[in-house]
């Protein structure tokens, strides 16, 4: 059956989410968080520091850069040109770590059961640990368990804590916004699945994702124009219009995976009842569903985390047009086809050929 939809999802999304399927999916692919720190003094020989890590769950690269951070001017750049190593990929899930790394003759080595090594230059080796993402706090410290400070140099998501010697991301699960092209219509009915991403080393699904449902007033472009810091860490929160660009979004639900709880798989349906209205539904809910107030226009949005939306049904308005032979037409005159849209009766569309993701979670 030919699809028939008017509802896709923007392409100017978050720099941590993919759309795909010509608009009919996007899913969660980490590119960047802004998550960079270092020591603030260059390690020494042949001594051991430790690398804690604590407060939550994340994913985390451990390693060293041979850059002074103080010559980075832009640490994004400096990320993505691979001035920083990494060498142990550390994934954290609500226990505490400690990792122990050092300077060995031509190396640098972060101890486990296999002492992962990489070679170094002769020269000045800083610790560079990198949060992708998640609630983990990190504290470096000596072979004595003393604590280290931080360089003043580090990524755009990262706040400081305490005696400015605890570090973590501000914002958590960064840059993954994406919103619907068009904005709803009363009488618009729009479902969609929720499901976690399963693109990544294992076929088994993660042990925490989540997708953030809500509402904007505001269309893609205007968003990314008045709030550039939603789409990418790298563009900071300093303007006046970009604040005030927040009271345009309401992050109306969390679906979470935690634990044993699967609340986040299923089909999400939204309906727009009437100017002030929306009402939405979780499969895996009872009940008719939930009722909210919103402002017009009504953009949805959301953010997935570990996770994919895809539409799966869609009776939303569509424009419809056609030239047909009239009563005083000559006969035999055959009937056009229809020039756009579709026709009243066609309320949905097949999608049995959904999206699908390929990108793999880093």
């Amino acid at each position: 059956m030919e699809k028939f939809t008017n509802a896709t999802i923007s392409t100017i999304c978050g720099e941590n989410v993919c759309v795909k399927d010509e608009g009919l999916a996007v899913e969660w692919c980490h590119v960047y968080s802004g998550g960079c720190v270092f020591s603030a003094t260059p390690m020494k020989r042949n001594q051991e520091y430790r690398i804690r890590l604590f407060d939550g769950s994340s994913h985390i690269d451990v390693g060293y850069t041979q850059k002074d951070p103080y010559t980075c001017q832009n640490v994004r750049v400096a990320h993505f040109e691979k001035h920083f190593k990494e060498v142990g990929n550390i994934r954290l899930h609500r226990k505490e770590l400690v990792v122990i790394v050092a300077i060995e003759e031509d190396s640098f080595v972060c101890r486990s059961p296999d002492n992962i090594r990489s070679t170094i230059s002769p020269g000045a080796v800083w610790i560079y640990v990198n949060i992708k993402f998640g609630e983990a706090k990190i504290r470096l410290e000596t072979d004595k368990s003393q604590s280290l400070k931080f360089h003043d140099i580090c990524g755009e998501n990262i706040s400081r804590q305490g005696a400015e010697d605890i570090a973590k991301l501000s914002k958590e699960f960064p840059s993954s916004i994406c919103c619907l092209q068009n904005s709803l219509s009363v009488g618009d009915e729009i479902k969609f699945e929720l499901k976690p991403d399963t693109s990544g080393p294992s076929s088994e699904p993660p042990h925490y994702y989540h997708v953030a449902f809500g509402v904007c007033s505001l269309s893609p472009l205007d968003l990314r124009v008045k709030a550039p810091e939603i789409f990418s860490v790298s563009n900071n929160a300093t303007s006046v219009k970009s604040q005030q660009s927040r009271s345009h979004i309401g992050i109306i639900e969390v679906f979470e995976r935690r634990g044993k709880s699967k609340a986040c798989d299923g089909v999400l349906t939204v309906t727009r009842i009437d100017e002030s209205r929306i009402k939405y539904k979780h499969s895996s809910s009872s009940g008719s569903g939930v009722e909210k107030t919103i402002k017009s226009p009504a953009y949805l949005i959301f953010e997935p985390f570990r996770a994919c939306v895809t539409i799966v049904e869609d009776n939303s308005s569509c424009g419809y047009s056609a030239v047909t032979a009239g009563k005083d037409a000559d006969a035999g005159n055959s009937k056009p086809e229809p020039q756009t849209g579709k026709t009243p009766e066609e309320s949905s569309w097949d999608s049995s050929n959904g999206g699908s993701s390929n990108n793999k979670l880093s």
